[in-house]
C-alpha cells in the first residue's frame, strides 16, 4: 500500500472509508499517528473545541496551592483561589511576557512575578505593579485601562477533574456529561472519593510513547485485547467476552460517550470483591448490577465497577507520545473500612500490572505505524463498533468544509 504525501487533511476518499458501515470500514490512516501536522490539526479542531479533563482537583486541595504546566506548547498555570475555586490561567503576564508561576507551590498568598515584580492575587487579579511608573507602590491607573489581569481559561470541576474549554466554544459541560450520568444512573459518582495510589501518579503521570487515540482505543474501548494482552484476564474464565458466538457485553454510543458494558454476574471470577468495602450504588441495599468500561470523547477514561472507578486523564503531548494521570475513587466511607487497605493496595498494584501490559501494545503499534506496509487497517464487526466509532469522532472534527475536501 502507497504511503500518502500531501497535507494532514484527511481526503474525500478517506473520509468515505472511515464513514463506511463498520464490516466495510478502514481506520485512520497512518500519518493521523505520526504526522505533526497532523497533531496540529487536532488540537485545533478537537481539543480547542471540546472540554477536556486537565487535572486531578485532590491533587491542589488547598487555597494557594499552584502548578504550572504545559499543554501543547503553551505554559498553564492552575491554581486554587481563596475562594476554594480551581482555575486555569494562560502562565504569562501581560507585561514583560515572563510566566507568572515557575515553581510548584502549596498555600501561597498570592503570586510574584519573578521579572519584574508584578503582583497578582490568586484568582489571577492584578493587585500591584511596583515602580512600574517610577512609585515605589506603582498605581494600576498608570496602566490606562489596560486589562493585565491573568488570562483565565473557562474551566469547572465536575467527577474530581478540572475541565478546560480552551477555544471557548464547547458549549455547556454539563450537557457533554449527562451521557455519562446517564449511563450511570445506578452509580452515585458524586460521592465518591478519590484515593491516589502514590505521590506522583494523579498529579504528573506516566508516559506512554504512543499516540493519544491509540491510548484511548486500548483503555476503554479495545475488548478483543483482553485475554491476549493481560495475565490476568488470561486467566479468566470469563474472557473473552463471548459465549458460543455470542456478546457477553454490550455497547453505548450517546454523544461524546463511548462504553462497553457487561453485567457484573459474568465477571464474576475476574475481578477483586473488594471485601466489605462499601459499593457505590444509589440503593445502599443493592450494589449496582452492571460494570462499564467508558470513553469521554476526547481524553478521559473510565473503568468502573461495584465499589470502585478509576479515571485515567490523557494529556498528548506530541503524536508520539502521551502523559496519562490516573486515580482511583470508593465511596466515601470506604477508607475507613478495615476491608479498605488491603484491598486498595491490591488494586493499585494489579493496575500496576496492567498498565505495563497496555504500554508495551501501545508502544509496539506506535513503532509499526512508521512502516509504508500498515497505512490503514480493517474492523472486527463483532467487537470493534466503538473503534469505528472513535475514529469517526475524529475524522468529523478534522473534515475539512465540503468544497475544500481532497482526492
Amino acid at each position: 500500500m502507497a504511503t500518502f504525501n500531501g497535507g494532514p487533511e484527511l481526503t474525500r476518499e478517506e473520509l468515505e472509508s472511515i464513514r463506511a458501515p463498520v464490516e466495510e470500514a478502514l481506520t485512520l490512516p497512518a500519518r493521523a499517528f505520526t504526522s505533526d501536522a497532523f497533531f496540529d490539526l487536532e488540537v485545533k479542531r478537537i481539543f480547542h473545541r471540546h472540554w477536556m479533563a486537565l487535572c486531578f482537583e485532590a491533587t491542589l486541595p488547598n487555597p494557594g496551592d499552584m502548578r504550572p504546566i504545559e499543554l501543547f506548547g503553551q505554559p498553564l498555570v492552575l491554581v486554587r483561589g481563596d475562594d476554594g475555586t480551581l482555575r486555569a490561567f494562560h502562565n504569562i503576564c501581560p507585561y514583560d511576557g515572563c510566566l507568572a508561576v515557575r515553581t510548584e507551590q502549596q498555600a501561597a498568598t498570592g503570586i510574584e512575578v519573578y521579572y519584574h515584580g508584578w503582583r497578582y492575587d490568586l484568582r489571577g487579579r492584578l493587585r500591584a505593579i511596583p515602580y512600574w511608573d517610577g512609585t515605589p507602590a506603582g498605581r494600576l491607573a498608570a496602566l490606562g485601562g489596560r486589562n493585565a489581569d491573568l488570562s483565565e481559561i473557562p474551566s469547572e470541576c465536575r467527577l474530581g477533574m478540572l475541565f478546560v474549554d480552551l477555544g471557548g466554544e464547547a458549549g455547556r459541560l454539563d450537557d457533554h456529561l449527562t451521557p455519562l450520568y446517564r449511563l450511570l444512573d445506578e452509580y452515585d459518582l458524586d460521592h465518591a472519593v478519590p484515593v491516589e495510589d502514590d505521590d506522583t501518579l494523579a498529579r504528573t503521570g506516566r508516559i506512554v510513547e504512543g499516540n493519544w487515540k491509540t491510548y484511548i482505543e486500548n483503555a476503554a474501548i479495545n475488548i478483543l485485547h483482553e485475554g491476549f494482552t493481560h495475565e490476568a484476564y488470561r486467566r479468566s474464565p470469563d474472557v473473552p467476552r463471548a459465549r458460543e458466538g455470542e456478546k457477553t457485553f454490550f455497547t453505548v454510543r450517546e454523544g461524546a460517550l463511548l462504553a462497553f458494558g457487561f453485567q457484573m454476574r459474568d465477571v464474576a471470577s475476574t475481578y477483586a470483591s473488594g471485601g466489605g468495602t462499601p459499593h457505590l450504588g444509589r440503593s445502599r441495599t443493592r450494589p449496582p448490577a452492571k460494570g462499564f468500561f467508558v470513553t469521554l470523547y476526547p481524553n478521559v477514561a473510565m473503568p468502573i465497577r461495584v465499589n470502585m472507578f478509576r479515571l485515567g486523564i490523557c494529556l498528548p503531548e506530541a503524536p508520539g507520545r502521551s502523559r496519562i494521570l490516573q486515580c482511583s475513587n470508593f465511596h466515601r466511607d470506604a477508607p475507613a473500612h478495615s476491608d479498605f487497605p488491603a484491598y486498595h493496595r491490591g488494586l493499585a498494584e494489579r493496575y500496576e500490572r496492567v498498565y505495563e501490559e497496555d504500554r508495551i501494545a501501545i508502544e509496539a503499534v506506535q513503532r509499526a505505524r512508521s512502516s509504508p506496509v500498515w497505512q490503514r487497517h480493517f474492523y472486527s464487526p463483532f467487537w470493534d463498533e466503538l473503534h469505528h466509532r472513535l475514529d469517526n469522532l475524529v475524522a468529523d472534527d478534522l473534515s475539512p468544509p465540503p468544497d475544500t475536501a481532497r482526492r
